[in-house]
């Protein structure tokens, strides 16, 4: 049973780094976390065949159970859109966490899109329950949730491409700095991007442990003790692969979106997706009520060589330990859905894209022009545009006319 005692919170390295996790091997230890977290269990939730990579389980992600209705908890607030509303702790509906820089927005739109779907096919309701928007895990107490009446879920990319990306959208897009060597790692030392971001932001914690949600965001690496940082880290990476009901991939994008679909037993029209952002081109127009100018990134020499630094692989090792769990459980997940069944759907899903990308990529209206001028609106979903909210899920109305065409495909 996860407990702590208040009183020996002296340091980072003796706080998180020892305090108990529960053995997800043990059935009864594993029943009583989540019973004092206030969740109900299922078997389908723990894969009987994990193995492990480097210390870090490997899981095939289980189908949602054919005996259990899927998720699609009513929305308490009709403003489902209202960002106090996504930013709120949710127990129940479609929980994603919404990842920097990870092709986020694009899959956030695939989450409203079958949040919505599954609504309309169950009559009477606008949206299921959903979660889209930049938020970590433990401040939405996602430790909390109803297994049986919500779906946790995230997408993660490799670590040294997402960091270059934050480091083109936030320091030399929005602030217009020079993309030199010298400012990229000055940005990545004043931020809390670098070091074990994946780690941090998905861990699970239930709500009655503040104290280690806040030491679990603050730690950090290079003033750990080694063999308690290694330790820390893979228990974070343990519960996170536990925890999850999926977990995909940016690089395998498509394959994730397959496996989301087979999962959860949804059409291919319910994954359907045109980018949401892509450098040569501007945002959603939300920082500043300005459009920004994505620049367009590259590596230099210098950043190549950073990225095999000492401290650079000490600063990420935890992200890099969970990045290539996940990739390899994806494999053990499309293994487990059926192959051969995998790649008829993967290629039927392929030809989707192809056709919605040919007959509605060019009539998005998305929230900025190629000009660069803001769509006016006064909330986060506008008539002016066709986004479900803000730049995801954008072509919605014309997504919608090729249901019937692609469901047939």
């Amino acid at each position: 049973m996860l407990r702590h005692n208040s009183a020996n919170f002296e340091s980072c390295e003796t706080d998180i780094a020892t305090f108990d996790m529960p053995d997800f091997n043990n059935d009864s230890a594993s029943n009583n976390f989540h019973k004092m977290a206030g969740n109900a269990i299922h078997d389908y939730f723990y894969s009987r065949s994990d193995t492990d990579l480097n210390g870090v389980i490997l899981r095939a992600f289980q189908r949602w159970p054919e005996d259990i209705p899927i998720p699609c908890s009513k929305v308490k607030s009709q403003e489902w859109w209202n960002p106090k509303v996504m930013r709120s702790p949710a127990k129940r509906g479609y929980l994603f966490v919404k990842e920097m820089k990870t092709g986020s927005s694009t899959v956030s739109g695939v989450v409203l899109r079958i949040a919505r779907n599954i609504a309309r096919r169950m009559g009477n309701k606008d949206m299921c329950n959903v979660r889209v928007d930049h938020s970590a895990a433990r401040d939405l107490n996602y430790a909390d949730r109803i297994k049986n009446e919500s779906f946790l879920f995230t997408m993660i990319r490799n670590p040294e491409k997402r960091v270059t990306s934050q480091f083109f959208h936030f320091f030399v897009s929005r602030q217009k700095e020079e993309p030199s060597d010298v400012n990229f790692q000055s940005f990545l030392n004043k931020s809390n991007y670098l070091f074990d971001y994946y780690l941090r932001d998905l861990a699970l914690v239930p709500t009655n442990l503040p104290d280690i949600k806040k030491k679990i965001y603050f730690y950090k690496p290079h003033k750990m003790d080694p063999r308690k940082l290694k330790n820390l880290r893979l228990r974070l990476a343990n519960d996170i692969m536990r925890g999850y009901d999926f977990i995909g991939i940016t690089e395998r994008m498509d394959e994730s979106l397959v496996a989301l679909m087979m999962i959860l037993r949804l059409k291919i029209s319910d994954i359907l997706y045109l980018k949401a952002k892509s450098s040569g081109n501007f945002d959603d127009g939300a920082y500043n009520k300005t459009c920004t100018y994505i620049v367009p990134s590259f590596v230099s020499p210098g950043m190549k060589a950073f990225f095999k630094s000492p401290f650079y692989l000490h600063q990420t090792e935890g992200d890099w330990l969970l990045y290539r769990a996940v990739n390899r459980s994806l494999d053990l997940t499309i293994d487990q859905l059926g192959r051969s069944v995998f790649e008829k759907y993967l290629e039927a899903f392929v030809e989707a894209q192809m056709l919605a990308n040919a007959k509605c990529g060019k009539n998005i209206r998305l929230p900025c022009s190629s000009s660069g001028v803001r769509s006016p609106y006064k909330a986060y979903v506008s008539n002016s545009t066709d986004c479900l909210w803000l730049d995801s899920g954008c072509g919605a109305e014309c997504l919608d006319s090729l249901e019937f065409e692609i469901d047939m495909i």
